[in-house]
């Protein structure tokens, strides 16, 4: 009996140890994606381990509904405002729920991605410390901007991508979207964006 047990327990240790390194192996590709393809950047890109409190709240609030709507993003037409939808059942919004919780404790590795570079809270906090020039300070570091981003959520056997993120290049310069991505014929496409903000 002890040993069926033992044999049941180190089965499911390796099934939850292969998942959870499939589902860091996506998060990486879909970050190369993003940062790479979507955003067209070259060189490191500078992140932040977590998210704050706000950003979560932000994320939580805008996937909350079973329905959700596309908003309008910076650069769209209003005549696609709220004219695309994407339902989630229960079960999905559950395991939505579920895993934003989950982000609010993040703290993501350096290095995560290709090119990425994790800036610590502390060493932003030194920048600022007791100098105006903040972002003089960043740039004499060769940080022009950086990102703070949700882990990237996955649902529909891996096919959509609920992913929220900021980003900071200066004294009132900033903007940020919580946005749904699809993976079509193996590759991510923005389907719609759930909010956004700018400054």
């Amino acid at each position: 009996m002890k040993i069926k047990r033992f044999l049941f327990l180190s089965m499911m240790l390796l099934l939850l140890n292969n998942s959870y390194a499939q589902n860091v192996q996506q998060e990486k590709e879909f970050l190369n994606w993003f940062f790479r393809k979507h955003q067209k950047m070259n060189g490191k890109v500078f992140y932040l381990a977590g998210i704050d409190t706000d950003k979560w709240n932000y994320l939580r609030s805008a996937v909350h509904p079973d329905t959700l709507y596309a908003e309008i993003a910076p650069g769209d037409s209003i005549q696609n405002y709220r004219k695309d939808t994407l339902v989630f059942s229960e079960i999905e919004r559950a395991l939505l729920q579920k895993e934003i919780g989950g982000l609010k404790s993040q703290n993501l590795p350096d290095q995560f991605f290709d090119g990425g570079k994790m800036l610590s809270s502390d060493s932003l906090e030194l920048y600022a410390k007791g100098n105006l020039d903040y972002w003089g300070n960043l740039a004499k570091n060769k940080v022009y901007r950086y990102f703070m981003f949700s882990r990237p959520i996955f649902l529909r056997a891996n096919t959509i991508c609920v992913f929220n993120y900021s980003q900071y290049c200066g004294f009132k310069c900033a903007s940020g979207k919580t946005a749904i991505y699809e993976k079509q014929h193996g590759r991510w496409k923005r389907l719609m964006v759930l909010s956004s903000w700018i400054s």
